[in-house]
């Protein structure tokens, strides 16, 4: 169900712009960050399969131990051509690479959702945390907190998400 939180802002909340420079994204790098520093646990929901730096990176958590689920949608969900293009280059790429990260797809209707969430952090908004938004360098706006209500509440989302997913 659609839900809505009022919620105070506070010191632990921040919002982060990026203003469409291309190859620089403080959202992208503070989710990059993120899941570098983390130790038990990244859930991630992205409207297209993980590349480039961010796959990278949840990669090498994985290989570290840190549980990571990461949620997207099926290539057939778009129906934006250059969309579906992406998405399949994207898994293709991961099948060729050999990466060992897995991705769950969202149920039947897919998920525009993109957050990063970890036990004590969460960052979301509209970044899609991939290599062809940071080339392309759009303008983007995300909520980053260490708020515990505002990560317990994506958290809560993420699982979910998740548990649909499965």
């Amino acid at each position: 169900e659609d839900q809505t939180l009022k919620i105070q802002s506070d010191p632990d909340t921040k919002i982060l712009w990026d203003v469409g420079i291309p190859n620089s994204s403080l959202i992208y790098n503070t989710a990059l960050d993120m899941i570098r520093s983390e130790e038990e646990f990244v859930g991630t929901s992205v409207q297209l399969f993980p590349d480039g730096r961010f796959l990278e990176a949840l990669e090498s958590a994985q290989e570290r131990g840190v549980k990571v689920q990461a949620i997207t949608s099926r290539s057939r969900v778009f129906g934006n051509l250059p969309y579906y293009v992406i998405n399949r280059i994207n898994a293709k790429s991961m099948l060729i690479g050999g990466s060992s990260l897995r991705v769950a797809f969202a149920p039947p209707d897919g998920v525009h959702a993109k957050y990063v969430v970890t036990p004590d952090r969460v960052e979301f908004g509209t970044n899609n945390h991939s290599r062809w938004g940071l080339r392309a360098g759009t303008a983007e706006l995300a909520i980053s907190s260490t708020n515990p209500f505002i990560v317990e509440q994506v958290r809560a989302y993420h699982d979910r998400l998740f548990q649909a997913s499965m």
